[in-house]
């Protein structure tokens, strides 16, 4: 625990991290010598519920979902140290967890990529974008919004209170016949 709540320190944020968004079911992290360097942190929820609460806090009211599915895939966070980037990890980390969550009866996927209030950059978009993931719209204040108090140090700005945003993105594999597959040279570990 200790180890997942580091690396999101220092890739997410201080008092970012609160250990109930962990789903052992869902949730991954790729460990070199015993040190945890990346991590994706999902769940599965309602679908009316994540649906509900994008439309209430970010006004995004078309999702282009029908039928409703019964559940969603909800992906919280996903981080990886810099200095293991670009090696595929957060990829691989993300397939593993849509695939767990599809065997659980997910085909549904929903997501947020931070965006600086000061580049407007969303440095995540492309990550989910790589993986089939639409984006649905912009949420500003997204740290407000959600609840962060003072004390939160902001993932991207370092502000508090934050002022930056989120993009909201969504998966749909019903529709599109997407693959959910784990990339096969993975190294993912439960």
């Amino acid at each position: 625990m200790e180890g997942i709540r580091a690396l999101l320190e220092e890739c997410i944020g201080i008092g970012f991290f609160d250990p109930s968004d962990i789903d052992h079911r869902f949730s991954f992290v790729c460990a070199v010598e015993e040190r945890v360097v990346g991590v994706v942190l999902a769940t599965l929820r309602p679908y009316a519920a994540m649906r509900d609460f994008y439309r209430d806090k970010a006004a995004l009211v078309h999702w282009g979902v029908d039928p409703e599915p019964d559940v969603a895939g909800h992906i919280r966070e996903v981080a990886v140290l810099p200095e293991f980037r670009r090696a595929s990890m957060a990829t691989r980390l993300l397939a593993r967890s849509e695939a767990t969550l599809g065997d659980s009866g997910a085909a549904f996927f929903v997501a947020n990529a931070w965006i600086r209030h000061d580049t407007l950059k969303s440095p995540g978009a492309h990550l989910l974008e790589g993986r089939g993931y639409q984006a649905m719209g912009d949420i500003p204040g997204f740290f407000q919004l959600v609840g962060a108090g003072a004390d939160v140090v902001c993932p991207a700005c370092q502000d508090s209170p934050c002022a930056c945003g989120a993009r909201a993105f969504v998966k749909d594999t019903r529709a599109s016949g997407a693959e959910r597959g784990v990339p096969e040279s993975t190294d993912v570990q439960a």
